[in-house]
Order: structure tokens, then sequence, then C-alpha cells
């Protein structure tokens, strides 16, 4: 990089720590900008180490992350945010005003902010980058001065679930050593303990079989930890050799001959009844799953007692993950599995958002206190207030009327008071669309609504327009897909089909992806 230069490319699988591990490698000074439609993500890097990160998707915003670590409370945040839209200072100064924080604690709330921001990025397959010299004058930013390592680490294990990594970084199939000529010893970067004991084990020429074994680590976490040292140049990692037959009583083998006789091959009805086997128990363990989710806790979900720690929720959440990713299911034996599929998934994810926060965590265990709980829901939903069915009709009354940001609040009010509607969550996503500016917020009620509901076609809907809006397209088309498998005449699904066919930059896409 030059001192005037800018460099932009494309976002795939894995590029971000590819990008941190460059920046970190070439020591540079300046700021990496990722964007996904709307979102977009801002670090800001000097001698190759982050010095701070932004984000306009609310779930990073400072008051957010404070509040899902448990460092504020509810009413703190709302009195925080309240006076940010009033006075229009930061909410981390209005939270040390108010004394809801101490300068310390602030700045370990900025640490966590931007942590959260930059190893997030690793989950983003999709979108663009662009890396800018030079910073912005110093009041713009804080500097912190975290170490690049230690966050590619951070964002390998958030992406640790996802097959890809695992198929590409097994530690059984790979020849591993240190490298000859890494950038730094490992003692230089901050690594996690895990990615110290395996380089460590990989420095004695441990075999795969063995590193599997003394780690005690699933395949995912191995995998991340493989993948993070291979990255920022500390070990080689090469396909195995395929293995030698051992020479009999000490004498050598004689070389094959130039043409071998082919082995027999096995009768091919043999691997058809393996497939058959595989395919029905798969179909089984989905159809079984279905029909008890919705009378499933987070932790009966997760296969979790109650006092199960942070380790074994990440544990069984990446096992499951694995099991039930749609990727693994995207074979014609499985097409009318998808929907199925897609919902577990979903449940999957939420059940372990909801868990790994101590703050959620807390709160769900406070809603499923009663043992009688997960039964009195599903033959008796709670029943809405009168003032949450009330501020709902005033939404919609003002998102027709076209006064958007007026309904979002009425809206939200509704979500708060009776959080199990799913109505209130689409049209609270719907609503957040129209701004176009918080359409991660928007994708996220729309899923609670799918989640609660997921035999509303209409709802799919909601949630393609919201992809649609951020030229996500593939996205959005699957939706509308989904929407009329449910109801084939849905005429909201059928009109954004229609739309999209119609449009020649949304076609395209879609026939460059068919053609894959």
């Amino acid at each position: 990089m030059t001192e005037t230069s800018e460099t932009a490319g494309a976002i795939g699988f894995l590029t971000a720590p590819e990008l941190l591990r460059d920046l970190l490698v070439r020591k540079a000074t300046g700021q990496l900008v990722v964007a996904q439609g709307e979102r977009v993500k801002k670090v800001f890097f000097k001698s190759g180490f982050i010095m701070y990160a932004t984000s306009n998707l609310t779930t990073d915003r400072l008051g957010d992350i404070l509040l899902a670590r448990g460092m504020i409370t509810r009413d703190q945040y709302e009195e925080s945010a309240s006076q940010v839209l009033a006075t229009g200072r930061k909410q981390g100064t209005v939270l040390v005003q108010i004394g809801a924080l101490a300068p310390k604690d602030l700045f370990r709330g900025l640490i966590a902010q931007v942590r959260a921001i930059v190893t997030s990025l690793c989950a983003w397959d999709v979108g663009s980058w662009r890396f800018l010299e030079g910073l912005p004058p110093q009041e713009e930013i804080v500097s912190l001065r975290l170490h690049t390592a230690g966050l590619i680490f951070e964002g390998l294990a958030s992406v640790a679930a996802d097959p890809r990594l695992i198929g590409a970084w097994d530690a059984r199939e790979l020849a591993l050593r240190p490298a000859v000529d890494a950038p730094f010893a490992i003692d230089q970067i901050d690594a996690p303990d895990a990615a110290r004991r395996l380089f460590s084990l990989i420095e004695q020429g441990r075999s795969p079989e063995e590193l599997a074994k003394l780690t005690g680590l699933a395949a995912g976490e191995t995998a991340a930890l493989l993948c993070g040292l291979s990255l920022l140049g500390l070990i080689e990692a090469r396909p195995q050799p395929a293995a030698q037959p051992a020479p009999a009583d000490g004498v050598a083998a004689p070389p094959p001959p130039a043409a071998p006789a082919p082995a027999p091959a096995p009768p091919a009805a043999e691997p058809a009844r393996q497939d058959e086997e595989v395919i029905r128990s798969r179909r089984e363990r989905v159809a079984a799953l279905m029909g008890r989710l919705g009378r499933l806790t987070h932790y009966q979900l997760l296969g979790l007692e109650a006092q199960s720690n942070a380790d074994a929720i990440k544990r069984s959440y990446i096992a499951l993950a694995k099991e039930f990713h749609p990727d693994r299911f995207f074979h014609p034996e499985y097409e009318d599995l998808q929907e199925s599929v897609n919902t577990i998934f979903m449940h999957i994810s939420e059940a372990y958002a909801t868990l790994h926060h101590p703050a959620a965590r807390a709160e769900y265990d406070r809603e499923i206190a009663p043992a009688t709980m997960p039964v009195a829901r599903e033959k008796a939903p709670p029943a809405d207030s009168q003032l949450a069915r009330e501020q709902f009709a005033k939404g919609l009354a003002l998102l027709n009327a076209g006064d958007v940001w007026s309904a979002i609040q009425a809206m939200r009010w509704a979500v708060n008071l009776t959080p199990q509607n799913p109505r209130y969550h689409t049209w609270l996503g719907v609503a957040l669309m129209r701004t176009k500016k918080r359409l991660h917020e928007a994708e996220e009620h729309c899923k609670t609504a799918i989640a609660l509901d997921y035999n509303n076609a209409q709802y799919y809907v909601h949630l393609g327009q919201v992809y649609r809006t951020g030229r996500l397209f593939d996205k959005a088309r699957k939706q509308f897909e989904t929407a009329l498998r449910l109801d084939p005449k849905h005429p909201g699904a059928l009109k954004e089909i229609r739309e999209m066919e119609s449009s020649p930059a949304e076609k395209g896409l879609f026939d460059r992806l068919l053609g894959k």
C-alpha cells in the first residue's frame, strides 16, 4: 500500500480474517471499510494494530452491547438513549455522567464494542471492502490499540460451526509443521491459550490423531485455531500424503506394475442401500425435531441442563448447527425439507444467541422459571394487553400515513408489551425497512415473527422485502418462494417475484446464481 493508494475488493468466505492478517503484516495505517448493502463497518488501523471500529448496525451500538453484557440496566439504557437524542452527546459519555458507568468500565465497554464489530465481520460471506490510507482526526476516534491477531482468532471462533471451515481444516487430512519463515513468534501475538497449546503440539511433531485427543476440542474449534495459525504464518499445512503399504518382513516392496488391474467393484446395490439409510435417518431426525420444536425450551433444544456453563452451550450449539446446517440438506433428496431445516436452524441459532449472553439468559430464565411454562404457552399463548393492541393499531395507522418514525415507536411499544405476538414483530420489521437505514434490525424482527409462526406466508414475504431493499436478491427470492410453497396463490409473493424477474439487474443475478 502506498501513501495515496486505495485498494478494494469483494468479500468472500473468510476474506475478513485474511484482510486483517494482511493489514497486520503490512503494519498498515488507515481505514478498512466493509459494506454489505446498507450495513457498513469501519476498522481503524495504526501500524497494523486496531485502534477503533464503528458500525451502523443497531446491534453493534455501545449501549446495546453494554446491556447485553449486563454492564448497565434497561432503565439506564433508556435514560441514556433519550439524552443522546436530546443533546447529541455520545452514549458512553452520557452513561458516565448519569453514574451508570465508571470511566474504567466505559473503557472496557468500548473494547467489547470494537471486538464485537471486528469479529462479527467473519460471518459476512458477501459484500465489498476498501482500504483508505490515513486516519481521521484524533478527536473522532478512541485509541484502544488492540492486537489484530487476537481478533483474528476471535473472529474465526465465531464461525467455527461452518462446515466449510471444518472441511477445509480437518487436522486428520493435513500434514502440519511450524513455518520456517514465520513473520513473528507466537509469543509476540495475542493468541488464545488453546492456540498456543495446539502450536506446541505441532512443534512436538504430534500426529493428527494425537492432536485431536490431546486438545479435547470440537472439530470446528480445532479448525478455527489451525486456520488462524496458518493465516498468521505460524504453521504450514499440506494435504496428508497417501499411505504406502508397509514392506513385509523388512523386504522392500516391488514397484507396482505399469497397469494394475482394478480391484473388483462392490455390487451397485450396496452403496445405494447405504445412501438410502443416511437419507432416511436424516429425514427422520428432522421430522422428529420439527414435531417437538414448539414445545422445547432453549435448554431442551440444545440438550442442556439449566446449570450448563458457557463452554457446554457452545459445544452443543456447534454440534447441532453442524448437523442441521441448511448447506447439508442442499440436495434433491431433501428438497421438501428445506423449510423445516431452515426453521430448525433458526431456532438453534436463537437458542444459542439467548443462552450465551448472560443478561439475555437471565431474562429468559425468569420467563421460563415455572416448570409448567412451556406447556402453558403451547396450550394458551399469552393474551395481548389492551395497550399493546392500541399501540399496534396506532403504529399501522401512522405507517399508512407516512409517519414512519412515529410508527416505529408505537410498534416497539406493542412488541415490548407482547413479545410473543409475531404480527407485531413482522410489521415492526416492515416499518424499520421503510427507513432504509435499519435493515438489519428489520431482518431480526421479521425472522422472529417467522420463528414464532413459521406457517404464515406473509411473514416470509416481509422478510423477502427486507432482503430486496438491501439488494440481497438471492435471499429475497428464497423467501418469496417459501411463501408460495405455503400459499401458492399469495398475491404479495407473486407480485414480488414478477417484479424481480422484470428487473434486468435482479434477473441477471439469479441467472448467474442458477448457473453455478
